[in-house]
């Protein structure tokens, strides 16, 4: 084996230990499974309260009794339980992204939610989530994220268990009028040490514009590197890595919506899987023409993934140097993705909230070209038309 090969390998039998255990409840959760009936699982109701939510259900939904430590497969739990409440089985529920629906006051507070109401309210609650699987994503998503904050996860390999890893996010750019936009982008990520590293492709930006964005929006470590217009997209890259000092390495791109719990969702992710790089396999595609917003590659959700969106990795620095990015002027990330497979190296496919993928149509244009038509035809779901930001922010 090659030593690039023997150094990946090493890393990851360093993580697995740790990621394996909690990988498993992710990949063994019922959530957003289509095809089957929804199960709403259920600890504390009253017989009568069992018999009047079986008459209002749906046949599409299945009310299953749940217990603290028992094999029971839910993916939404309703917990009334009187006395002690099994609050490691209902967070460890909440990990896997079941949504939980207690009326526990701590295991709400872990959960970043308000004060429960009344059983009316909870149950209604509940029955909303069972019935609506957007809804019952989000939930699951915004239970697993605060839950993941509440344990101050950090990443894998050589950082201290609990500790926070810094990120470089390498942003290479050929437009200088999407300067701003990207020093917005990363001054409003909630992640608590960013550094970015802006690599201007064939131009010098006005520093004293830079001075002003950087202040505005509070972007507290920057870099700059030029590179001559000469270089390919690859050497780019290869630029802002050897300038980056995090930990972790984010490539994105400057005209791409990222929100602001997009680095702190994948540095979770990292942390969780052991993955020598995550990304979003699954992901929403904004078309600025028809302003249709469509979800690519649902499949890939929170799976091990061959490939994932180029503009969303974030690799180890240390992998990187292991398996940098090729000198090449398009398909970066596919080479990327592919060398690093080859050595062993594995991809998981995060949530797909957080990040919108911006296609650009001429501005005149108010039919749908080609093109756009067939990006809705492979692998693809058209989703809404308008402002995606909101669909996606969670």
């Amino acid at each position: 084996m090659s030593g690039a090969r023997d150094a990946l390998l090493l890393r990851r039998l360093a993580r697995r230990a740790a990621a394996v255990p909690q990988l498993q409840g992710l990949l063994t959760s019922g959530a957003g499974a289509t095809g089957r009936q929804t199960l709403l699982g259920h600890t504390g109701l009253h017989p009568d309260e069992v018999r009047a939510l079986e008459r209002e259900l749906p046949l599409a939904i299945r009310l299953r009794h749940w217990r603290p430590g028992g094999r029971t497969r839910v993916d939404v739990l309703l917990h009334l339980a009187d006395g002690p409440s099994g609050t490691d089985a209902l967070l460890d529920l909440a990990g896997r992204r079941v949504p939980v629906v207690s009326a526990d006051a701590d295991v709400r507070a872990v959960l970043g939610q308000a004060p429960a109401g009344d059983r009316t309210s909870l149950l209604a609650e509940a029955r909303a989530l069972a019935a609506q699987p957007l809804l019952r994503d989000r939930r699951a998503h915004q239970q697993w994220r605060a839950l993941r904050q509440a344990q101050g996860a950090g990443t894998g390999g050589s950082q201290e268990a609990g500790a926070t890893p810094s990120v470089s996010a390498v942003v290479p750019t050929m437009r200088p009028h999407q300067l701003e936009h990207v020093l917005a982008t990363i001054g409003a990520q909630r992640h608590p040490s960013v550094e970015l590293v802006l690599v201007t492709h064939g131009f010098t930006p006005d520093e004293g514009d830079l001075r002003r964005w950087r202040a505005e929006r509070g972007v507290e470590h920057l870099v700059v590197r030029h590179a001559d217009a000469s270089l390919t997209l690859g050497a780019c890259l290869r630029l802002g890595v050897a300038a980056a000092a995090g930990d972790l390495v984010a490539k994105m791109d400057d005209d791409n919506h990222y929100g602001p719990h997009y680095l702190s969702d994948l540095v979770a992710h990292a942390r969780q899987t052991g993955a020598e790089t995550v990304g979003k396999g699954a992901h929403y595609v904004h078309l600025t023409g028809p302003r249709a917003t469509m979800l690519r590659f649902a499949d890939r959700e929170l799976a091990w993934s061959p490939f994932v969106q180029g503009g969303t990795l974030l690799t180890p620095r240390e992998v990187l140097a292991d398996v940098p990015f090729a000198d090449v002027p398009r398909a970066v990330d596919t080479t990327f993705l592919e060398a690093l497979r080859r050595q062993g190296g594995r991809v998981w496919s995060a949530d797909r909230f957080s990040f919108v993928s911006i296609r650009h149509t001429a501005a005149d244009t108010h039919t749908w070209p080609i093109s756009d038509y067939d990006l809705l035809s492979r692998a693809a779901r058209l989703e809404l038309f308008g402002d995606p930001v909101p669909h996606v922010t969670v």
